[in-house]
């Protein structure tokens, strides 16, 4: 599994955390008025695929309405990378609050010129077998939920991607032309989102729970090319001992339905919900997993986690098998950044069978 050092998400990220409440005394280039921030960041790291990459990168930190009010702090990031093989990246994400937190809406506005591995679709796959592929696409994804009942919102979801692949490997799968998506193609998807937190708090839960339910139809009366659906729910529930560790579990379910294109299948692996397996290094039309972890804390502002991973995919659901699934176990370290908010540097370390993930983020997987 391949290392990737990404020191531009952990500025990212840390600028994020700090932003919430208007960053005091931020040592990065800063400028605040009465009811706002302005922070910038250079950005820097590494991949096999991008090698060195370099760029600049800021978040605006605001508040909607009078600074009295309960609403959080509305957020919007924005950066611009170069890579030495060429590559640009354009990004710009937000989160907005208002009403006393009652509407929120996020999402990200993008262009990306990338590339990614492909394994093949399903279980039967040769376990040395990948091919590196070029993408480059436009993203606009749009959530806006508005608040129900104490914790519970519900709202619209729209995720749009037009890819266009190219440099495709002679001597991979995509080049055929068999699989759905390999030649590129819009993506427009329109559904709902169901979303009940009841955790005590954002970053670094202790109790409580965190239930996400969602619907999505790509359909071409919007401007799909391929015409499918998704359903995924996202279960996490916690518990904190006598001494202050927290037991978290997690149960993560992806399901599509009729001709998604390969890039949009159901995926395994990565920093969230197989640590361990290069994400999509597993995929198919549906995946279920399973994780618990056990975070602990050591001394000082240093913590630690162990935890374990298990997972399939299938093409249907009386396609699933047990001998089929995979597992992964590891653990990792913590460092507190944030001790307001108990935001975590971590990192992490995941092992499976023939395969091993390191990860350098901000904040819990899950």
């Amino acid at each position: 599994m391949r290392w990737l050092l990404v020191i531009s998400i952990l500025g990212w990220n840390i600028l994020g955390g700090w932003a919430q409440e208007r960053a005091e005394g931020a040592p990065l280039d800063t400028i605040k008025t009465n009811n706002s921030t302005l922070i910038g960041i250079p950005v820097l790291y590494y991949s096999p695929e991008t090698r060195w990459a370099f760029g600049a990168g800021g978040i605006y930190a605001f508040q909607l309405g009078e600074s009295t009010t309960d609403t959080r702090p509305s957020q919007i990031r924005f950066g611009v990378v170069y890579t030495q093989e060429q590559q640009v990246l354009l990004y710009n994400q937000f989160r907005l609050f208002c009403n006393q937190n009652r509407y929120q809406v996020y999402g990200e506005l993008g262009y990306y010129l990338y590339n990614y591995y492909f394994h093949g679709i399903g279980n039967d796959q040769d376990p040395d077998f990948e091919e590196l592929y070029d993408v480059d696409y436009p993203r606009f994804r749009l959530t806006a939920l508005r608040q129900i009942l104490p914790n519970l919102y519900v709202g619209p979801r729209y995720w749009y991607d037009n890819y266009l692949i190219n440099n495709l490997d002679l001597e991979g799968q995509l080049i055929d032309g068999d699989i759905t998506g390999s030649g590129g193609g819009v993506t427009s998807a329109l559904g709902v989102v169901l979303n009940w937190d009841a955790r005590d708090q954002l970053f670094y839960p202790r109790k409580g729970h965190y239930i996400e339910a969602l619907y999505t139809r790509d359909r071409r009366a919007w401007g799909s090319d391929f015409p499918y659906s998704r359903a995924s729910l996202d279960l996490r529930k916690y518990f904190e001992d006598p001494w202050g560790n927290v037991l978290a579990f997690n149960a993560f379910a992806d399901f599509t339905f009729g001709d998604p294109p390969f890039h949009q299948l159901a995926m395994l692996g990565g920093s969230r919900y197989m640590r361990g397996y290069y994400r999509g290094r597993v995929r198919d039309r549906k995946m279920m997993s399973a994780q618990m972890e056990y975070r602990f804390r050591l001394f000082w502002r240093l913590g630690a986690s162990v935890f374990g991973t298990y997972g399939g995919v299938a093409d249907e659901f009386e396609n699933f098998a047990l001998n089929e699934f995979r597992n992964t176990a590891g653990g990792g370290l913590r460092f507190l950044l944030d001790r307001k908010r108990h935001i975590n540097i971590r990192l992490d370390a995941g092992f499976g069978k023939n395969t091993k993930g390191f990860y350098l983020n901000i904040a819990e997987a899950f």
